[in-house]
């Protein structure tokens, strides 16, 4: 009984790992692309 507990406590600590190293790429992601965004020259005039 503690073995299946201890089992899925540590899928549980697993998953949550891969989904925060998911959240760190995803921002990390979203960082650049703003960054590109901002750093692109202005070329079309506003509407």
């Amino acid at each position: 009984m503690v073995s299946d507990d201890l089992k899925n406590q540590g899928y549980d600590k697993e998953a949550e790992y891969f989904k925060r190293q998911e959240k760190e790429a995803l921002e990390k992601i979203r960082q650049k692309k703003a960054a590109d965004e901002a750093a692109k020259p202005a070329d079309k005039p506003a509407e």
